[in-house]
């Protein structure tokens, strides 16, 4: 049976980045700058007897445009345990090149879409066979949305959920807190 929070998700997310990329450009708009960012939080697997896990990325940005940036960033979507015929461990983790929009709410608070890619390796390790370490690598679509509160004038914290479709054959939804340094 499907989760019908993430069917929801399904939609809601791509809706949501095509109002914010066609949204209005602010009057006071930011210069160009680069930002760096950590975050951690939890995740969930869209499949069947698979558990969620922790996840932690950081990422470096770019923002060339007074709305626009462009990031690059490493995610540990951390070790998911499903039981088939006996415990298993996935551990994936990988790199994620993504186009970042924001919106500013008010003068702290911005909204953001990101649409990118997300390159992944997975290593797929079965309780009892120690030798039997199952490697998979793929790249998948990363979307998500978020917000960013800016408590000090280069500092700010961030709540974002990202979709990563189609890891490991499940999709996987990964909810954020963290920091963001611009300079």
């Amino acid at each position: 049976m499907q989760n019908k929070s993430l069917t929801r998700w399904n939609w809601i997310m791509p809706a949501a980045l095509l109002i914010l990329l066609g949204g209005p450009v602010y009057a006071e708009a930011p210069q160009p700058h680069w930002y760096v960012s950590v975050h951690g939080g939890e995740n969930e697997v869209d499949k069947d007897n698979w558990e969620g896990s922790d996840t932690t990325s950081a990422f470096v940005g770019y923002q060339f445009e007074p709305h626009i940036a462009v990031e690059l960033g490493f995610i540990d979507l951390g070790e998911h345990e499903f039981d088939l015929l006996a415990d298993t461990v996935v551990e994936i983790d990988g790199y994620e090149l993504a186009l970042v929009a924001t919106a500013e709410l008010t003068g702290s608070l911005e909204l953001f879409g990101r649409v990118g890619t997300f390159a992944w390796e997975g290593t797929r390790d079965v309780q009892g066979i120690e030798e039997l370490g199952l490697e998979d690598d793929d790249h998948t679509t990363a979307y998500g949305m978020g917000l960013e509160y800016a408590f000090a004038k280069n500092v700010g914290a961030i709540l974002s959920a990202t979709r990563y479709d189609d890891v490991s054959n499940g999709d996987i939804t990964s909810l954020t807190l963290g920091i963001e340094v611009e300079f």
